[in-house]
């Protein structure tokens, strides 16, 4: 069933909540699994990219709740009509918007082409809140060293 949140700017949001139904239902006590935040690319929607490939019983069956987003301007959102409403920032804080009338705190993501760039803004917003600018720096030259770019 679609559920809505309004957005900071007044834009409505929809998304779906499948509670975790694990095959061994051991699992769900035992796992204690953050819930999978699913978000979907360009020009799809939460049904074309999540539940009509299975991710609604497959992630739910392994232990997982799943949230699944329809983007604003996709699926069951609102769409505006202005194209400075699509700017990444506001369509990350859309998905913090779910999270919060969810009382989700820690998640995973996982994103498909616009979904995947947004997860990953998401994420990188999230590690930044919670680190000091000495710790970015030593993050950013460690995952270049990892890369074999600089010595």
């Amino acid at each position: 069933m679609t559920s809505y949140v309004t957005a900071a700017d007044g834009i409505d949001i929809a998304y779906d909540v499948v509670e975790a139904k694990p095959d061994d239902p051991s699992t769900l006590d035992a796992g204690h699994a953050p819930p999978v935040v699913l978000i979907h690319g360009f020009g799809a929607n939460r049904v074309i990219t999540w539940r009509n490939t299975n991710w609604y019983q497959t992630l739910p069956r392994a232990g997982h709740r799943l949230v699944a987003i329809d983007c604003r301007g996709h699926g069951e959102s609102q769409k505006p009509h202005n194209p400075e409403d699509y700017d990444e920032g506001r369509m990350t804080a859309d998905i913090v918007a779910v999270l919060v009338e969810l009382g989700i705190g820690s998640i995973d993501l996982m994103g498909y082409s616009m979904g995947a760039q947004l997860a990953i803004r998401l994420a990188r917003n999230k590690v930044r809140e919670r680190m000091t600018p000495a710790d970015q720096d030593a993050l950013v030259r460690d995952f270049v060293d990892d890369l074999g770019t600089t010595k």
